[in-house]
């Protein structure tokens, strides 16, 4: 019901959630047709990691939110796909913030990749997460190519 009533509402500009695990989905849903949040703070999605891909797909087409925190929102693989295709052609998003959302080289990888070609992206918050050597290898060559503070 809350996520049907956003997707008419041009006033709430930032959204805080926890313990999300059950409306991943709507919210994303509800991104492709909000015109008034600019920031959205997710927290506690403890699914297998594909309900990022709802929020991927929606960033394709969001040009409002300015601001992404995930904070222990599981990010798999095709979560990391997702959200990448997105950052490729997104041009509003300034903050992406994915701490303690188990994200790996491989996500790395695919993320860096796409924030070679992102112009908008300004922050880039990947704590606490299992990077590893590899993740930080990827995340090191992408800053040497683009400026993100």
């Amino acid at each position: 019901a809350i996520c049907r009533a956003l997707k008419v509402n041009e006033t709430l500009k930032k959204l805080d959630i926890a313990c999300c695990s059950l409306v991943v989905k709507e919210i994303g849903n509800m991104l492709k047709e909000n015109k008034g949040l600019s920031e959205l703070e997710m927290q506690y999605d403890n699914t297998k990691g594909n309900s990022v891909i709802f929020l991927g797909n929606a960033l394709k087409v969001n040009n409002r939110l300015i601001k992404l925190k995930l904070n222990n929102v599981i990010i798999c693989y095709n979560g990391a796909v997702a959200i990448a295709s997105a950052l490729k052609v997104n041009r509003t998003l300034k903050t992406l913030k994915m701490t303690e959302s188990n994200v790996q080289e491989e996500e790395a990888r695919v993320i860096c990749e796409a924030l070679k070609v992102n112009k908008a992206l300004e922050k880039l918050n990947m704590n606490s997460n299992k990077l590893g050597d590899g993740g930080a290898k990827h995340i090191g060559m992408m800053l040497s190519l683009i400026h993100i503070c």
